[in-house]
């Protein structure tokens, strides 16, 4: 009977233990409900989607010279040497005649542009310089050489009357010398930086020829001017 007793208790237990067992694996499989995930509205969601594109567009469009240069090209680039500095030159000096021919062509072509007085206009370098001959038709011989040489002379101002590039010496005073076909100058070359003696270049002379530091005209060229009558009326 006792026997009897002690399998029915051991059965009981037995019988709790897996009662407790079911109830522990019921616990443990049983999770709680999942969260709903919070959403924004739909406008507020096509807000976030068109500023996370316009961000994409804004990072595929940027220029390339904002990007880090290569590490290649860097190298490159630092080995180059700067390029010294050029010093411009003075509005006044851009386009001038840089030589005593310049100038010379410059002035036969304005006797030259007078077609209805002047038959042909040349220029010929000699050992005392240049020589420039306008032939007048001979109708015209007497009444336009006043005008011929007063176009010539001015084509002189216009091209040599500044201290620059090529000068007429004399430029601001007297620099024409009266000769019997016509008149004679002389022009000479600025040295370009150099300090100069203004006063001989303008008027022909140096006041302080003794104690005068800037360079005087050198090398300078003598250039006649000479109307003829020309062989054949117009």
């Amino acid at each position: 009977h006792m026997g009897h007793m002690g399998h029915i208790g051991h059965m009981g237990h037995m019988a709790a233990a897996a009662g407790h067992m079911a109830a522990m694996q019921a616990a443990g499989a049983w999770q709680a409900p999942p969260m709903p995930i919070p959403r924004p509205p739909p406008q507020e969601a096509r807000r976030e989607s068109s500023r996370a594109q316009q961000a994409k567009q804004a990072k595929q469009a940027k220029p390339r010279a904002q990007q880090a240069p290569q590490p290649g090209a860097l190298r490159a680039t630092t080995a180059m040497p700067p390029a010294p500095p050029t010093e411009a030159q003075p509005p006044a000096m851009r386009g001038a005649c840089t030589s005593a021919a310049d100038v010379v062509e410059r002035v036969r072509e304005a006797l030259q542009s007078q077609i209805d007085l002047v038959a042909c206009a040349e220029a010929s370098k000699g050992p005392r310089g240049w020589n420039i001959t306008a032939y007048v038709f001979p109708e015209y011989a007497q009444t336009s050489n006043d005008h011929l040489l007063l176009v010539a002379q001015k084509a002189l101002l216009a091209e040599a009357g500044e201290p620059w590039g090529v000068c007429l010496i004399g430029y601001a005073f007297e620099p024409f010398i009266s000769m019997p076909l016509g008149f004679g100058c002389a022009v000479a070359s600025v040295p370009w930086g150099a300090a100069i003696c203004e006063d001989h270049f303008a008027k022909g002379f140096c006041r302080t020829p003794g104690a005068c530091a800037g360079q005087h005209p050198k090398d300078q060229v003598g250039i006649n001017v000479m109307l003829k009558r020309a062989r054949k009326k117009r």
